[in-house]
């Protein structure tokens, strides 16, 4: 530990982090009142214009997730699940859509008739079973009671974002839900700007969004007619057209045939449609800019829990495809040590290439040792998850250490963007010394004031090895931030893919 403490002694400018500098919280427990979003979600149901007319109904099926505006939804996912409602008598359909004491029969059947049989099932499927006065039909099933419907589809909205976006919490996914107006897809656009997603696109998710929509679904169902696999074929169908849509049935008199014929048009087809996600993800962001503040104004969940370990996965992944690289008979016999004592994954190569390239050096320097241990046959997880973690220490030091204005959350945020990797995380990693102009593409800088780096490259190496425990940080520093040795890695990697066996040549 001596030589560490002599490295961030002797240099000034090192901004070293671990453990317990970047603390997250992400086992405590944190309490989210759903209160105000359940208040919003019932506003939403009875904001919902029904036949023009401003009715509060019971709907069993119009949940507000989707990929439209939480009141789209509600209409939407009623029409979409329409049909599983099953099957009414004539008259029933007749008594509880019009009321013999409030409409003439005549005309009343008269309107029936115009309407097409989804149009039917549609509102059959909002009433389910009642009357607009309220009186039973039949043995039909009782609407839902106060506040179920509002926390079916609270339920539904969480399971929504948890699947899509790893390490959220469903307190943090509430949180997100209540600053963005109970709205799915805008509290989407939320998480994405509060963890520095600049790079994610929802339309180039479409597996992942689908499997949303149906854990959504399954998480709000409590009646046997919710069918994920209809619920998700039925958006596939209205997708075709969502600008069309969302423009119906944001109006004042809601087209419910406008979606009759997007449903009908898509049923006819052998396949059915792509879910388009292009649409819905703009509709979203203009959404997003009509709050006014963004957020509503409140305070959304801290971000680095999750960057933290999103960046932990990415890495832990680097090391498995790390060491599928390597021989097996070699890394068994010889280079285990090296890969658990000194195989970091930062370098001016891509990640997989700097820990095989760093384990082969750290063998060739520092040899003692290797016989003792004999042949290995595994690197226990716990062993290999702890020097994932002195790679991420070591990669976010780099960073603060080369670009002073970086808080370590921001050297996370930009360390998620690039992928973990130094040279997208670094725009000048490979010029060598500091920038005199400022010049080159900043694209990956997280902060305008973070563009010039302010250190050398081989100082920035110094406080990355201290951060990991490297058993030699000089000797690293003078390997990675050697300008000769540099260059050979890149003449190297340009002609194949980094193996132990070309290192050990080279």
């Amino acid at each position: 530990m001596s030589c560490p403490q002599q490295i961030a002694e002797q240099s000034s400018s090192s901004r070293i982090y671990g453990r317990n500098d970047l603390k997250d919280g992400f086992l405590t427990k944190i309490q989210v009142p759903t209160e105000p979003v359940l208040d919003r979600i019932g506003k939403i149901y009875r904001r919902v214009n029904i036949d023009n007319k401003e009715l509060l109904l019971p709907i069993p099926n119009g949940f507000c997730f989707g990929l439209l505006d939480p009141a789209a939804n509600i209409v939407a996912n009623g029409f979409i699940m329409a049909p599983a409602m099953g099957e009414i008598t004539g008259g029933e359909r007749h008594q509880a859509l019009f009321g013999s004491s409030s409409l003439d029969r005549n005309e009343a059947q008269s309107d029936w008739n115009k309407m097409t049989q989804n149009e039917i099932c549609f509102l059959e499927n909002l009433l389910f079973g009642y009357r607009l006065d309220g009186i039973k039909i039949g043995n039909r099933t009782k609407p839902q009671s106060d506040g179920e419907m509002e926390q079916r589809s609270l339920d539904g909205l969480v399971a929504f974002l948890t699947y899509l976006f790893p390490y959220l919490p469903e307190a943090e996914a509430t949180a997100y839900l209540d600053a963005a107006n109970a709205d799915p897809l805008v509290a989407d656009h939320l998480i994405v700007i509060r963890r520095g997603l600049r790079d994610f696109c929802l339309y180039n998710n479409t597996v992942a969004v689908e499997t949303a929509l149906r854990c959504a679904a399954a998480a709000a169902a409590r009646h046997p007619v919710n069918d994920p696999e209809q619920f998700v074929l039925g958006w596939r169908q209205l997708s075709t057209d969502l600008n069309g849509l969302d423009s119906q049935l944001s109006s004042a008199t809601p087209n419910y045939r406008h979606i009759d014929r997007l449903m009908r048009d898509s049923g006819t087809s052998t396949a059915p449609p792509a879910l388009d996600l292009k649409t819905p993800w703009e509709l979203a962001r203009a959404r997003l800019a009509q709050l006014c503040p963004p957020g509503s104004g409140k305070e959304l969940p801290p971000a680095r829990a999750a960057m933290k370990r999103l960046l932990l996965a990415t890495i832990h992944g680097f090391y498995l495809k790390a060491l599928g690289t390597i021989p097996t008979n070699e890394l068994c016999a010889r280079y285990h040590r090296s890969i658990v004592m000194g195989g970091y994954c930062y370098g001016p190569l891509d990640p997989v290439s700097n820990i095989v390239v760093n384990s082969v050096w750290f063998d060739l320097t520092l040899p003692g040792g290797n016989n003792k241990h004999g042949k290995l046959e595994m690197i226990s997880t716990k062993c290999l998850w702890r020097l994932v973690a002195r790679s991420l220490y070591g990669l976010v030091s780099f960073l603060c250490t080369r670009y002073p204005c970086l808080t370590p959350d921001l050297a996370l945020q930009r360390l998620l963007m690039s992928g973990a990797d130094l040279r997208a995380a670094d725009p000048y990693l490979l010029m060598g010394g500091p920038p005199h102009s400022n010049t080159g593409s900043n694209n990956n800088n997280v902060v305008n004031a973070s563009v010039i780096p302010s250190t050398s490259v081989a100082e920035a190496y110094a406080a990355a090895a201290t951060a990991a425990f490297h058993p030699c940080p000089l000797a690293q520093q003078e390997f990675l931030g050697s300008s000769n040795v540099r260059d050979k890695l890149l003449e190297l990697a340009e002609l194949r893919p980094i193996k132990t066996r070309e290192c050990l040549v080279s």
